[in-house]
């Protein structure tokens, strides 16, 4: 009897059932390969007038067979529940690892951001006592040098008058000089 089960395998509902969803795979497979053919007008290649009399029919057939794909999973009904458990199990090991090392790097960013931005103010208070310093220098520079001009000035400004009287003064000498020879 033993025997009997190995030679002649009966196909129970499960393994129908399991095979529907590859059937409705390939089918859906199908189905967006004539509607890809439709989409990118290949009717040089004779392909037009077929898609274009099934493009309902190939609409639905893409639309139920992905679908039906989707929902059913081909796995017999006391496997399910087991093989979920594992599943979720390797999800949340999963989610736990992948929000560790999120983690452990978006603290390694912040360290590196944080110690470049320390540096980066230490280094513009630096740059700014450089800008006033030499602000400042170049500062008392302009007021020195106009210090020195107005010195000059007013030396230039005294010579100036001395000139002027001594011009004046020689002018009206000539003049009574020139009266005098004239009288």
């Amino acid at each position: 009897m033993a025997s009997d089960k190995a030679e002649n395998p009966v196909k129970s509902p499960n393994r129908i059932i399991g095979f529907l969803p590859s059937l409705f795979g390939i089918l859906a497979a199908v189905s967006a390969g004539l509607l890809f053919a439709g989409l990118y007008d290949l009717g040089q290649f004779g392909i037009q007038s077929i898609v274009s009399e099934f493009a309902v029919v190939a609409v639905s057939i893409f639309v139920l067979c992905s679908i039906a794909s989707m929902v059913m999973d081909g796995k017999s009904g006391g496997s399910v529940p087991v093989e979920g458990e594992a599943m979720s199990a390797k999800f949340d090991e999963l989610r736990s690892t992948t929000t560790s090392r999120l983690m452990n790097f978006q603290s390694a960013i912040d360290a590196m951001s944080g110690q470049d931005r320390e540096s980066l103010i230490e280094e513009n208070k630096w740059l700014k006592e450089q800008l006033d310093a030499v602000q400042n220098a170049e500062r008392q520079k302009v007021v020195d040098e106009v210090e020195q001009l107005r010195s000059q000035n007013a030396i230039l400004e005294e010579k100036i008058k001395k000139w002027a009287i001594q011009t004046v003064d020689a002018a009206m000498e000539d003049d009574k000089a020139e009266n005098q020879n004239a009288a």
